[in-house]
């Protein structure tokens, strides 16, 4: 995929692919069509695009249909959320270009480094001419920033280290104390019990709706956007015709289910009501043929305002008057 984005002088910027996406989204017109509809428009200081349209065919966003251009159906219910809809195309993008031989051309352990910080950031010197074209993709759509004090640097954003992490790099880094390593272990044990369950809630319901032509759109949203205040994106049910239940995923281990349910998760059960879920998966029978987790309509009501769970407040927020 790479060889084929590196001809082009630009494969666009948020504001020109979210424009394309909804063009294609408005009417059925031809890859032509749609180029030229943008021809000498000006958008974020340029006006030259002349990969966009071929980009967004790369990463599946859009596909060719009977000469016209589409957008693939499991993409559709990001045009309602930009933030998300960027934060998908970055995932797609990488996704694709780190399975590519050009992947380790680029990124490897001579461009790439930690910084006293703990930063991982990338030299200039692996944006060889030919590949300027990524570079400049990769900090319009904020994958990496320009490194504020390391000249000719650039920071990669912390949502999108996990795709570099095969990279061989070295840390020079100091040692913290047992306190904090501990901490920091048990917080990583945490996050992949979320991981885990997260995963499985997936799978649960793309088993239920693998007959539905919006099968693949029912995914993890959590590594797109943390502060969604839901995790996972499904379908209500078989006459679904868009993306509609919300889901909140917690993992817990024993008889009795628990979880810790922040501020903006409640915010959110409250705003979406019945199309909101609390999913409860047990982690000690998540491998057990035929499992389904505990799953919870509405858990505004149904949890939060009912009597039959117990609340307990941990933290409590002060300001001064």
């Amino acid at each position: 995929m790479i060889k084929e984005i590196l001809q082009y002088k630009n494969i666009g910027t948020p504001n020109y692919l979210i424009k394309v996406l909804r063009y294609a989204n408005k009417k059925s017109l031809s890859q032509r069509d749609l180029q030229d509809l943008f021809f000498k428009e000006s958008i974020d200081g340029r006006n030259v695009f002349d990969g966009g349209i071929n980009f967004l065919l790369y990463i599946k966003v859009l596909k060719l249909d009977n000469k016209k251009i589409l957008i693939n159906n499991s993409f559709l219910h990001f045009l309602q959320n930009e933030d998300l809809l960027i934060k998908k195309i970055n995932k797609m993008f990488l996704l694709e270009l780190k399975e590519d031989v050009e992947f380790k051309l680029i990124f490897n352990g001579s461009s790439v480094l930690y910084d006293e910080s703990n930063n991982l950031i990338v030299s200039n010197s692996a944006f060889k001419f030919k590949y300027s074209v990524i570079r400049q993709f990769l900090l319009d759509f904020k994958i990496l920033d320009k490194h504020p004090y390391i000249n000719s640097n650039f920071l990669i954003n912390e949502e999108y280290k996990k795709y570099f992490s095969f990279v061989g790099v070295s840390k020079d880094v100091n040692k913290k104390t047992l306190s904090l390593e501990e901490l920091k272990r048990r917080q990583e044990i945490q996050n992949q019990y979320g991981e885990d369950a997260e995963r499985f809630v997936v799978d649960y319901e793309k088993s239920k709706f693998k007959s539905h032509n919006l099968s693949e759109a029912i995914e993890q949203i959590s590594d797109l956007n943390v502060g969604a205040g839901y995790d996972v994106v499904s379908l209500m049910n078989v006459n679904s015709k868009h993306i509609d239940k919300f889901i909140e995923v917690k993992s817990y281990a024993g008889k009795k289910p628990y979880f810790h349910w922040s501020k903006n998760e409640v915010k959110k059960a409250q705003e979406i009501r019945n199309n909101y879920y609390l999913y409860l998966v047990n982690r000690d029978e998540i491998d057990s043929k035929d499992y389904s987790p505990l799953m919870i309509e509405n858990p505004y009501l149904e949890v939060f305002n009912s009597s039959d769970w117990k609340k307990e407040c941990e933290k409590w927020y002060f300001i001064k008057n």
